[in-house]
This record gives C-alpha cells, sequence and structure tokens, in this order.
C-alpha cells in the first residue's frame, strides 16, 4: 500500500532555503501559530555531478517529488529527474541519495517502498522505459521481467506494475522476490487492462480496467473506465461502480488502497475539466462516494490515503481557478473525519502537489519556489498546517 501517484537545484540551495525557513517558523509565538505558517519542508536535491553517467537534469516537477514514506524517516521519489530517496527527512537533516542506474538507463522515479527498505519504480532510457526493485543501500538495482512500470510494495515483498510505463498499459503484473509470479485477471464482458495503482498489507491491488460501449446512433462509442479490485485469495476481479455518469470522456481515476481496502481516486470528465475526489469502500456494496473539497476550490484528486487512518492526499484547484492548468494547483490534506484542507504552498501563488501520506499526517510531494523550480518536500505536520 503506497505510503505516499518534482525540479532541479543543488546543494548550495538547499542550504540557502533551509537557512530562510528555520527562521520563518520561529518568528510566529505560539507554537501552533507556527506550525499554521511553516510551508513544506524542502529536502536536498541531487547535484548534478553525481548523477550517473548519461542522465540528464531535469527541473520538471516530476522528476523532483516524494512519492511514499518509508521508516525511520526514509523518502522516495524523484531528484533531477533519476530514482532517488532521502534518509533522515523526518527530522534530522535529510540526504539525498542517488538510485544506481544500470549502464544505458538515463532516469526514472521510485513510487513505492515498504517497512524492509525495498523500493519499486520505473527507469527511463532512450526511448525505452523498465520497472525495477532496488533494496536501500545496495549497490546495485533488479529490473522486473516483462514489466515496464512498478508502481507498489507491499511489507511482504509483494510487487505491482504493469507492462506499459503509463496509464494504458494492456497487462497487469506481479512480481516476488524478483520473479514475475502473476499476470492479473479481468472481468469479463469485454474488459481491457488500464492500470494498477496499490497494494495493501492484505495483498488486495487497486487499479482499473476499461470498455468499449458502442454508439447506438444517438451516442458515440465511449470508452467506460471503472475501477477494479483483485482480491487477496486470488479469486476473480471484483468490478466496482463507476464514479460519475456514462458520458464520452468521463473516467474512475484509481489512485491507492489502506489496510481496510477503501479505494481512493477521482472522477475525471476530459481534458481541462473538472475532477472530483472520490472514495470506495470496503466491502462495496454500493457505489462510492464524492470526498469533500477544499473550501472555495471547485474540483481536486486523492492520491494517497493513510494505511490506517483514513487521512489522505491529493491535488486541488487554487480557489478561484476554473480549469485544471498546472500552474492552478494546490496541494490538499483530508484528515480522519473526511474533511479537506489546503496545505500551504512554497511560495504564495505558485503550484504544490502533494502524492504521499502516512497516520502521522507527514504529506510528501512537490512544490515550486518563487522563481518556479521545482522541489521536492515534506509537510512534517499536515494536520496542523492545512487550512
Amino acid at each position: 500500500m503506497r505510503r505516499r501517484q518534482g525540479r532541479r537545484w543543488t546543494g548550495a540551495t538547499a542550504g540557502a532555503v533551509f537557512a530562510l525557513l528555520v527562521p520563518l517558523a520561529l518568528v510566529a509565538q505560539p507554537a501552533q501559530a507556527a506550525d499554521r505558517l511553516a510551508p513544506p519542508h524542502v529536502l536536498p536535491g541531487l547535484d548534478p555531478a553525481r548523477l550517473p553517467a548519461g542522465a540528464s537534469p531535469s527541473t520538471l516537477p516530476t522528476g523532483n517529488a516524494v512519492r511514499d514514506f518509508g521508516t525511520g524517516g526514509l523518502a522516495v521519489g524523484a531528484s533531477l529527474g533519476v530514482p532517488a530517496y532521502w534518509t533522515g527527512s523526518a527530522g534530522a537533516r535529510p540526504v539525498a541519495h542517488a538510485v544506481p542506474l544500470p549502464r544505458g538507463w538515463t532516469g526514472g522515479v521510485v513510487n513505492a517502498v515498504n517497512a524492509d527498505g525495498l523500493m519499486v519504480g520505473d527507469l527511463t532510457g532512450p526511448g525505452t522505459y523498465a520497472a525495477f526493485a532496488y533494496q536501500k543501500g545496495a549497490r546495485k538495482l533488479t529490473l522486473l521481467p516483462g514489466g515496464q512500470s512498478a508502481e507498489d510494495v507491499n511489507d511482504a515483498g509483494t510487487v505491482v506494475g504493469s507492462d506499459r510505463s503509463y496509464e494504458g498499459g494492456t497487462t497487469g503484473l506481479v512480481w516476488r522476490a524478483g520473479a514475475l509470479v502473476r499476470r492479473l485477471p479481468l472481468p469479463g464482458d469485454g474488459a481491457t487492462f488500464y492500470h494498477v495503482a496499490a497494494i495493501n498489507e492484505a495483498g488486495t491491488i487497486a487499479g482499473q480496467a476499461e470498455r468499449v460501449v458502442p454508439g447506438d446512433g444517438s451516442a458515440y462509442e465511449r470508452w467506460e473506465n471503472f475501477p477494479v479490485v483483485w482480491p487477496a485469495d486470488g479469486s476473480a476481479p471484483v468490478e466496482l461502480p463507476r464514479s460519475g455518469a456514462a458520458g464520452l470522456y468521463d473516467y474512475s481515476q484509481v489512485r491507492d488502497i489502506d489496510a481496510a481496502g477503501n479505494v481512493v481516486g477521482y472522477d475525471w470528465t476530459g481534458p481541462w475539466q473538472g475532477r472530483t475526489p472520490w472514495t470506495w469502500s470496503a466491502p462495496y456494496a454500493g457505489a462510492g462516494t464524492a470526498a469533500s473539497l477544499p473550501a472555495g476550490t471547485t474540483g481536486a484528486t486523492l492520491e494517497a490515503v493513510g494505511p490506517h487512518s483514513g487521512v489522505a492526499v491529493g491535488t486541488a484547484l487554487a480557489p478561484g481557478a476554473a480549469e485544471w492548468e498546472y500552474d492552478t494547483h494546490q496541494a490538499l490534506y483530508r484528515d480522519a473525519s473526511g474533511t479537506a484542507r489546503l496545505l500551504p504552498p512554497l511560495a504564495e501563488d505558485r503550484t504544490a502537489e502533494a502524492y504521499a501520506v502516512t497516520d502521522t499526517s507527514r504529506a510528501g510531494g512537490t512544490a515550486l519556489d518563487t522563481n518556479g523550480v521545482a522541489h521536492a518536500v515534506v509537510w512534517r505536520h499536515a494536520d496542523r498546517v492545512a487550512r
């Protein structure tokens, strides 16, 4: 189950940012006021000189982001466009580490990590992709056979992903100990695979499938995208109710699953259109429900849920924004009662997104500074700083 789905800067820049952030937290007199004003903590980035040969430093938000949390202050994701992890990020001074890339691979991301420090993610190279697993501190990573994307890993070491590096793959895959052990079956009635999102500690897998709904003369042919849960006991996949009304562009996007089997994601109604945060509650007897939006916002996503607490994070439209353009994004935090609030950005009127959360309300993601440079960030007390 994903505890969590960035840009470029040097160690010198990191030091300067920390020097600015610490005094800000000390200015406010009451401790609670300091928490509420505190921006996310920037994690140190990789030095371009330390990047694997052939890697090109990326300053995009997707290349500088926290995607998941492990134990002992471990955070994982991407820095300068390559798979990376941070130690000491729970309180001690964080240190950035690059995952060693095999020859010929130039970038990628760590999508998830388990309690034993086993990381999984995607590699990129010239026109190619690969799924990988990597044990924290090891000298080499392991390429996972048949896969181009590894999305999640649980504490038993079971890895889930697909044979494509982006949503729209053809087969969901399961690996154990570096070996491919299962290809995920699909519901009947012409369903095709779309995406694997996450696995929880019980071994239940959440993702998506789709099917073509023919036109009838009065309506266009459309793709019907719907949530799927693959039970831990290996029984037939369960098709969950779709999040929205049937339409030409109306997809049920699945992002994460908690220990009880509750699934989070969002309803997507097409390019530049709405996103409604959504939850599907186990045992899926009825339709899922729309989650609350932060005050003043008109659309949002849920990207990750805590394993046991029900807290979640995602991305919302900034108050007053009408369309889902990138520079209108703000990170959100949903507490256990279901109330959603916005997390403070790194700089006023700059984008921030959240992809990872723990049961203790530590959130991670990406945020732009005043110059528009993206950084991997952590909100150490998301429950206190959200507003």
